[in-house]
């Protein structure tokens, strides 16, 4: 599991924590989280910089999401295998569901928003 911590943000939490226990509880998942963590952190990247163009800064309760998604990560990582792949399921199709929603709620009212989102 590669270690960096710049443009993190939501699901990096998870996938952070699921790593740092599959190394012990599920080795064979590592490739997949790898892949999971760094296109996440695109998304960061992404995000971090129409944030900055806009001068706005992350939410206020980022901390503590991450905080949240951290033990979420942590159990289900000590849970093993079964665990870090169903919460993985589970986490994409949530999330790729709400970023489409909210594309689609953008698109025509703030476009770069909706792109960045898609």
């Amino acid at each position: 599991m590669k270690v960096d911590h710049s443009g993190e943000h939501g699901a990096v939490c998870i996938y952070r924590a699921q790593g740092w226990f599959a190394l012990w509880r599920a080795p064979d998942t590592l490739d997949e989280l790898d892949d999971f963590l760094a296109h996440e952190r695109g998304h960061g990247a992404r995000f971090g910089a129409v944030l900055r163009r806009r001068n706005r800064r992350q939410c206020r309760s980022y901390l503590w999401c991450c905080f949240g998604e951290f033990v979420l990560g942590t159990v289900t990582g000590l849970a093993g295998r079964q665990a870090i792949l169903a919460s993985t399921a589970a986490i994409e199709r949530v999330v790729l569901r709400h970023m489409h929603e909210q594309a689609e709620t953008l698109s025509g009212v703030d476009d770069e928003a909706a792109t960045t989102l898609r």
